[in-house]
């Protein structure tokens, strides 16, 4: 029997990964130096659902999603899943 918890630090490593890699992405676009290698920074939609509204008379709710990744964004999910397999 499997425990829901236990991929917990697997969660936990892919979104540090993630959040690590935006501040990373937002320092080059920043910087001037960078400005020479667009493929670094350059974001590509991955799924894109627009508003989706529900109507339950009581309330109304309001979903939407948008996945964007680029190279940095890539490169730092691997870089996790490394390191959690290494612990």
């Amino acid at each position: 029997m499997k425990v829901i918890g236990a991929r917990a630090p697997l969660v936990l490593c892919i979104f540090t990964g993630i959040l690590l890699s935006e501040a990373v992405n937002h320092m080059l676009t920043a910087g001037a130096y960078f400005s020479q290698y667009p493929y670094l920074t350059q974001s590509f939609t991955i799924l894109n659902i627009e508003n989706i509204s529900l109507n339950l008379f009581i309330m109304q709710l309001h979903f939407g999603i948008k996945i964007v990744l680029n190279l940095i964004t890539v490169l730092s999910i691997l870089a996790s899943l490394y390191v959690y397999k290494k612990l």
